[in-house]
């Protein structure tokens, strides 16, 4: 169990109800201030509110699910990551070359798509060969006394190092055999607008394979469709990104 206002409503509801607590005051955030035994006491002596105010989020206390396999796999100047969200809302994520100065500010600049729980995002732009701290965010935000606290969260953070770009390679793309297509038409480019197009390559039976030119450690957007031998759209898959070996 944990508590959905987290350490920052603890100290806010402190000063604005019972006082401060030695030691655990506003302006002092963990773990220069506040200190866990006494975030403990203050919830213990906060138990018989939350059945005078069982609706008020300060006084909440509910399971938070986690943000769960945050996997962030670096290019030269991108990162492509992957986790799985805990609810369908939009989570917000940050990617820089500095250590968030705290646990409990607001500075993502970006968000996801929200809905399905299986998420990634892409962050291009980035210096090569240099560490990046990656932090996401999903929940609700509850300011409550604290508008710069991000409350009622689950975070999970990592970091990676961007690489150095290689020489000309490919990215192998394995794609089942669909009964009705008997092709697999191969679109890719630097960006999700693509703008280069493969050679037709048969597709009869069992897997089919497409190597799309590529450099080494530099992202790569691509989209597979599938097709009869009169240029019919069976299936297409919707643009996908990777980075090659």
């Amino acid at each position: 169990m944990k508590w959905r206002g987290d350490i920052a409503s603890m100290k806010d509801l402190a000063r604005t109800v019972t006082g401060n607590l030695d030691g655990c005051v506003v302006d002092a955030r963990t773990p220069a201030g506040c200190t866990w035994s006494n975030a403990f006491s203050f919830l213990n002596r906060s138990l018989p509110s939350q059945n005078t105010w069982s609706t008020m989020t300060k006084y909440i206390i509910e399971p938070r699910a986690d943000i769960l396999d945050l996997v962030c796999t670096p290019g030269s100047t991108s990162v492509i990551c992957n986790y799985l969200a805990p609810t369908n809302d939009v989570c917000t994520y940050l990617v820089g070359t500095a250590l968030p100065t705290t646990t409990l500010d607001n500075t993502e600049t970006g968000t996801d798509s929200g809905g399905a729980g299986d998420r990634n995002f892409v962050v291009t732009g980035l210096a090569s060969a240099t560490l990046h701290y990656i932090r996401v965010t999903c929940g609700q935000r509850v300011p409550l006394l604290s508008p710069t606290a991000a409350t009622g969260t689950s975070r999970a953070s990592t970091t990676t190092t961007t690489l150095t770009a290689g020489g000309a390679t490919t990215l192998r793309v394995t794609v089942p055999f669909l009964t009705g297509a008997t092709k697999i038409v191969v679109e890719y480019g630097a960006t999700s607008s693509l703008g280069s197009t493969m050679a037709d390559i048969a597709c009869t039976s069992g897997d089919c394979i497409a190597d799309i030119p590529a450099t080494s450690k530099v992202l790569l957007y691509f989209k597979v469709s599938r097709k009869t031998a009169g240029d019919v759209l069976v299936a297409a898959s919707g643009i996908q990104k990777g980075i090659p070996n």
